[in-house]
């Protein structure tokens, strides 16, 4: 429970909070690693790939993989298994949540009707628009954070 708040939190501030907040819970995760440092962007490299995971793997109920974190974007991949939940929050900046694998309901409690998640599915969501994601059993987004910086 205490790394789901850490994250909730993390998320509520900054993506790049909640990847700090996360990163020894995701250490411990059986994930492929990133290709890049977090930094990436500083090496002034016009194109970097990134190591994003297409299937689901045995892994802990909740893990977050930082991928990239550059000028005005972050990019986290997210995956929820056994039907685990990201609770209801908001982030204060724009972002878009990409379906990479498996199968979920991202809602905006309050706004609306449930969006089913699976492959393919592409949704962007505004600043301060409260949403959650349950697995249904396992689910794995790409999350990106849009920044001013």
């Amino acid at each position: 429970m205490g790394i789901h708040s850490s994250f909730i939190k993390g998320v509520a501030v900054f993506v790049s909070v909640a990847v700090g907040a996360c990163l020894a819970s995701a250490a411990g995760a059986q994930g492929r690693p990133s290709t890049t440092a977090p930094d990436a962007a500083a090496s002034k490299d016009p194109m970097t790939i990134l190591a994003l995971q297409t299937a689901i793997e045995p892994g802990t109920d909740k893990q977050v993989v930082p991928l990239f974190t550059g000028p005005a974007r972050t990019l986290v991949q997210i995956t929820l298994r056994n039907g685990a939940t990201l609770a209801a929050h908001k982030a204060p900046v724009p972002i878009t949540i990409h379906c990479v694998a498996g199968s979920g309901t991202l809602t905006l409690p309050g706004q609306g009707p449930a969006v089913p998640l699976k492959p393919g599915v592409l949704v962007t969501i505004e600043p301060g628009v409260v949403h959650e994601i349950v697995a249904a059993p396992s689910v794995s987004i790409l999350l990106t954070q849009f920044t001013d910086r």
